[in-house]
């Protein structure tokens, strides 16, 4: 769906919007004018079974599209969120089979949030590779399994080694 903003006519595209409301409130993020759009609305008892799903935690929109063009060939729905409030929401709505989770988000610290799931009874089971940019791997590493992810890897990896990083948590 392809919104636009009737203040400044900036255009945005968005995703799987879900909700039991005729409209959503929508703020621009050019001009910061906040208007109404008009959705679906959805019936829960005719929706279809949902895709397993990736979830991806990352706020560099750009990494977020290479993530989604690098695993979208294993067949997932793949959902991306930028801060680690809306990753625990995300996670509290349905079910993921794996989160991607960076260690450096605006609201919370990556291995904040990885704690935060590994208590949550709810979604304490869902597996989690955590990436960093951060060159200090043996660290960042290490503090991201000592928090609760199952795997790490470097933001600067081949495409081979990220395939291989999520299968191996995705086998179970």
């Amino acid at each position: 769906m392809v919104i636009q903003c009737p203040e400044c006519g900036s255009r945005y595209r968005a995703k799987n919007i879900r909700t039991d409301r005729p409209e959503v409130r929508i703020k621009c993020p050019k001009c910061t004018h906040v208007f109404s759009v008009p959705v679906r609305t959805t019936d829960a008892s005719r929706q279809a079974p949902q895709q397993p799903a990736v979830l991806i935690v990352d706020d560099a929109r750009f990494f977020c599209e290479i993530l989604t063009d690098l695993l979208k060939p294993l067949g997932f729905e793949l959902v991306t969120v930028g801060t680690g409030a809306a990753a625990l929401d995300a996670l509290r709505a349905r079910s993921f089979r794996l989160a991607l989770i960076d260690i450096n988000l605006p609201d919370m610290s990556g291995l904040d949030l990885m704690r935060a799931i590994r208590e949550d009874d709810a979604i304490k089971d869902v597996p989690i590779l955590a990436m960093s940019g951060a060159y200090r791997r043996n660290e960042c590493e290490v503090d991201a399994l000592r928090a609760g992810a199952d795997n790490f890897i470097n933001k600067s990896f081949k495409p081979d080694q990220l395939l291989s990083a999520v299968r191996d948590l995705l086998i179970p």
